[in-house]
């Protein structure tokens, strides 16, 4: 009896060891992209607000297009994502470490 808690406890250790090594590289490159977005949207908005005094001081209906084009391009960098997976991938990970334990668990709690 002892021995399956045992078990079960280093099943825990090693489904908390899976989430460390699954989330912990991620973070980085969350950073990473973050400041990538971050950077790429602030030299759009220069570019852009660049773009606008120019079409202000010499309206033209080609620069106004090109402004358009800009400002739908500044709308996808707002909508591309800061972390390298979606929740789908993160719910499939913990449901796949963590579910089983949680079986196991309630099977030797409703067992004895």
């Amino acid at each position: 009896m002892r021995q399956s808690y045992i078990v079960i406890v280093w099943l825990v250790l090693a489904a908390c060891l899976v989430l460390v090594f699954f989330i912990a590289p991620q973070i980085g490159l969350h950073l990473a992209m973050a400041r990538e977005k971050r950077d790429k949207r602030h030299a759009l908005s220069a570019h852009l607000s660049a773009m606008l005094d120019d079409v202000i001081s010499d309206p033209d209906p080609d620069r106004a297009d090109g402004v358009g084009k800009f400002i739908n391009l500044d709308s996808y960098l707002h909508g591309m994502p800061e972390w390298p997976f979606d929740a789908k991938a993160l719910v499939s990970v913990v449901s796949a470490v963590v579910l089983p334990l949680v079986l196991a668990l309630l099977q030797k709690l409703l067992l004895e």
